[in-house]
């Protein structure tokens, strides 16, 4: 069987960034839809005009639609990946679940504010639909790999955690907080922050913060200015070595401990340091989460919790830094 998947917002992460020769591929929704074995790509809306001709420029013989009600009606899917402004998404999620929509792949932010996401908790509840947040590092294989090697003890007691992002905290710094609670498998229960110049999007901020986990590990979470270069990187430094990922997750470093040319200390052995790439598409883990949810009937392994989580952290962080450095506490939701 083959779901019949919309992709509502065809801008970037929609359907544009599939033109990219250099990125993992399917690099959109929408090429996901087209590209899955069990799905097919019945329809891509969005209100601008240009960016809808664009779209079709990529997908010549997917139907295109201006308005999400007019597609939702007309094409009636199993699974819409929503791709537009957070600002949009309680709405469009009210509409998917008004016309039937068994799956939802949304990307983050989840919505605007805490408020928005807890309406979107409320619509969700009650209901049969699958909702799949894609942060997608919890679908990649690096990423699952670390967190196995943390719970099995392989990389020691977790010390202390470094992470660089870039383009806002509120845009790209979810994707360090989930893959950090996903790894760590633990909740953050204080954070210190202050906000730092550089770019991001309009009404988002960048901060420089210290979080703190419930059995006490130490995080340091660095901005950097993504008019410089963009950058998504996790060092986790434990008591048997350390491991880094960075290029956006596609690059694993492992450094093992040894002993150093001071007697009685060891330190990090970067001659044994080992270094693996795994590229890996930015969408295509989702949708295969959603569709595997839905088959499975269970909860999947991004959602609406998931989100929820993610936006109690962000605010906490964006208090924090307007306050001027106020240590706020999170309530331990894990």
């Amino acid at each position: 069987m083959k779901y019949r998947g919309l992709v509502i917002g065809a801008g970037a992460i929609g359907a544009l960034l599939e033109a990219e020769p250099d990125r993992p591929k399917p690099a959109t929704h929408a090429g996901a839809l087209a590209e899955g074995l069990n799905t097919e790509l019945v329809g891509i809306v969005d209100s601008d005009v240009e960016v809808l001709a664009s779209a079709q420029k990529l997908f010549p013989q997917v139907p295109q639609y201006s308005n999400a009600e007019e597609a939702l009606t007309i094409v009636k899917p199993d699974l819409v990946a929503i791709a537009t402004p957070a600002g949009s998404h309680v709405a469009l999620i009210r509409s998917c679940i008004a016309h039937g929509v068994k799956m939802i792949v949304c990307e983050k932010p989840i919505a605007p504010s805490l408020a928005d996401a807890k309406e979107i908790e409320s619509l969700l509840s009650g209901t049969d639909v699958v909702f799949v947040l894609n942060y997608q590092r919890r679908f990649f294989r690096f990423f699952g790999e670390v967190r196995t090697r943390i719970q099995s003890g392989e990389l020691g007691a977790v010390q202390h955690v470094t992470c660089y992002y870039s383009n806002g905290l509120y845009n790209n710094g979810g994707h360090t907080l989930d893959p950090l609670s996903f790894l760590l498998d633990e909740p953050f229960v204080r954070v210190l922050a202050q906000p730092v110049a550089g770019t991001h999007a309009d009404g988002d901020l960048n901060v420089h913060a210290i979080l703190e986990t419930r059995s006490g590990v130490r995080i340091t979470l660095v901005p950097l200015d993504q008019a410089v270069y963009g950058i998504h990187e996790l060092h986790l430094y434990g008591t048997k070595g350390m491991c880094a990922l960075t290029e956006y997750g596609y690059v694993r470093t492992s450094i093992p401990v040894a002993p150093s040319v001071f007697a009685q200390v060891s330190q990090l052995d970067y001659e044994q340091a080992t270094r693996e790439e795994h590229k890996e598409s930015m969408v295509a883990g989702a949708l295969t989460e959603a569709v595997r949810a839905y088959e499975e009937k269970r909860t999947p392994v991004s959602g609406i919790q998931t989100g929820l989580y993610v936006m109690t952290v962000l605010d906490a962080l964006a208090k924090s830094a307007h306050e001027n450095g106020t240590i706020i506490s999170i309530p331990d939701a894990l």
